[in-house]
């Protein structure tokens, strides 16, 4: 029997999308990337417990929260490169 990654992500996501909001407090980008952790979570092990699929949330949401929203947040190494003079 296949399991319908799915069915089971939108189970898991009405059964905590309430914790997942209450730790977001309120901030709907970090409510998104706590429903894409769950997601992820379930991807990684489809049996996952609820317990595990919250832990993932928050670290995606810690993760976002590190990143920031700005395109300059410095997650690329700038790159240098010789020109033909040495310079």
């Amino acid at each position: 029997m296949a399991i319908n990654i799915n069915q089971l992500w939108n189970d898991k996501t009405n059964s905590l999308s309430g914790k997942v909001w209450n730790i977001a407090r309120g901030d709907d980008d970090l409510y998104q990337e706590g429903i894409i952790g769950i997601r992820d979570g379930l991807v990684r092990d489809p049996s996952a417990t609820d317990s595990y699929l919250l832990q993932s949330a928050k670290f995606a949401m810690s993760d976002y929260r590190n990143r920031g929203k700005s395109i300059d947040n410095g997650t690329k190494k700038p790159t240098t490169k010789t020109l033909k003079d040495g310079t």
